[in-house]
């Protein structure tokens, strides 16, 4: 799958992941906003798209990834 048909009417203000309020935007203080690259940065992506996710779910991201590299 695409990235635009991922965030195809994804609302900017929320998790991709949960869809959980963000806090700058007025949602739970818990749901701090992180910006995750699509492309790691490592690999050329630190101009590329983000996409917004609350603070557990870019932690699980990273998780899962580092677990998969490391195959």
């Amino acid at each position: 799958m695409n990235l635009a048909v991922l965030l195809k009417g994804h609302d900017p203000d929320r998790c991709c992941v949960c869809k959980a309020l963000l806090a700058d935007a007025g949602g739970n203080p818990a749901s701090i906003r992180e910006e995750h690259h699509v492309v790691p940065q490592a690999y050329g992506g630190k101009n590329g798209p983000v996409v917004p996710l609350c603070i557990s779910h870019h932690d699980l991201v990273h998780l899962i990834a580092s677990k998969k590299i490391a195959k």
